[in-house]
């Protein structure tokens, strides 16, 4: 049986500790919490071994593996084209906008500059983009057990949705824009 690797939670692949005791179930790791996975293990501190993480922490919980839905092939050989067959005239697709940085998002889900305790948690689980937030499995509950605050991560679970539609707006004015520049 396979006891590290990586899993989907919550639709995103991620390093994972499997459950022993249950193979659905896995630990999400980052490279923090695999530091004070060994710390613990040496101070045998939290129920930490070698090869069991520690899960006495809040931060060390069981979460669901949501397995990928497996894709069928919607294609054959006889329904695609050949190389030769598709045309040369494609217009070209502008470069993808980098997202803002995360310290954006950090704004518009009124989280405080001065929050240390939530940016710590963040450092700590290693959630460095909005999108993390879009994972069925990082509801509410998930964030608490975290050790992220109830109202904390209430905004931060609920921001993210109204989050993406910002963005997919300011994408769109600026598409415009350059297109306005484009034909001047």
């Amino acid at each position: 049986m396979r006891r590290f690797g990586c899993i989907s939670i919550g639709g995103r692949e991620c390093m994972g500790c499997i459950n022993p005791a249950n193979t659905k179930e896995a630990v999400y790791l980052s490279h923090a919490m695999m530091d004070t996975w060994a710390q613990d293990a040496v101070m045998h501190k939290h129920g930490a071994t070698e090869l069991l993480p520690p899960t006495g922490r809040t931060e060390f919980r069981w979460i669901p593996i949501h397995p990928k839905p497996g894709r069928r092939s919607e294609y054959t050989a006889d329904t695609v084209q050949s190389t030769s067959q598709i045309p040369d005239n494609r217009p070209e697709s502008p470069a993808p906008l980098p997202l803002p940085e995360f310290e954006d998002y950090l704004k518009w889900a009124k989280i405080a500059p001065n929050d240390q305790a939530t940016r710590a948690l963040l450092v700590k689980c290693d959630i460095i983009n909005f999108k993390a937030f879009l994972s069925p499995s990082m509801d509410v509950t998930a964030l608490e057990r975290l050790g992220f605050a109830f109202g904390t991560a209430v905004r931060l679970h609920d921001s993210a949705p109204s989050y993406r539609t910002d963005l997919k707006e300011r994408k769109a004015m600026q598409m415009a824009y350059l297109d306005q520049i484009k034909d001047q």
